[in-house]
């Protein structure tokens, strides 16, 4: 996460949504391509406050005709869902397997989202891993929940819990589906453990 997501995090926390807001407007006017970033990710989640997909996909397409890779991420999951554009499926998946190429950690979720919907499960197991392996713990949960159901994967309770485990460990509320699944399978998990 670039830092100046991490500030506009900050200073939504501290009640200062507007200054911020202003000084990554300056700074993406000015051509900083992680001030545009920031924009993006801002105006798409709502961080700052305003929720504005059009604004998201602006900076967006401004920062990754600059050469961010994060931002393709987020313009992909746009176009995939249609939030503020038109939905295009084929160029969401190129701009979502464009940022995996870069390193994204979670766009491979997106993908193995869009194929798990489509009844693909093979090929959403293909982008769930990429994912997971890279850290992404709704990924590694959603590989849990493959092989717990034996959905594009042959049922193997053992490989469930061990990505169930590596979702939970965290402790955070993203995490909580994967501790719950745990508990569920009768497997007692203390997130302290594998830190």
């Amino acid at each position: 996460m670039n830092s100046y997501i991490n500030y506009a995090h900050q200073m939504k926390e501290s009640g200062q949504s507007a200054e911020a807001a202003a000084f990554l407007l300056e700074k993406a006017s000015a051509g900083d391509v992680d001030a545009m970033e920031a924009l993006c990710d801002s105006y798409f989640y709502g961080t700052l406050g305003e929720k504005n997909y059009e604004k998201s996909l602006y900076w967006g397409q401004k920062a990754m005709n600059s050469g961010s890779v994060r931002s393709q991420e987020t313009l992909g999951i746009q176009y995939l869902n249609g939030y503020g554009v038109e939905a295009d499926v084929e160029k969401a998946l190129i701009l979502l397997q464009r940022a995996i190429a870069g390193g994204c950690r979670k766009a491979g979720r997106y993908v193995g989202l869009y194929y798990m919907e489509k009844n693909h499960p093979e090929e959403a197991r293909k982008w769930f891993l990429e994912a997971a392996n890279r850290g992404d713990i709704s990924s590694q949960y959603q590989m849990g929940v493959l092989y717990e159901n034996g959905i594009g994967v042959e049922k193997d309770l053992t490989e469930a819990i061990r990505w169930y485990k590596l979702s939970a460990q965290r402790g955070d509320r993203v995490a909580e589906p994967a501790m719950d699944a745990l508990a569920r399978l009768g497997v007692s998990f203390q997130k302290d453990v594998l830190k």
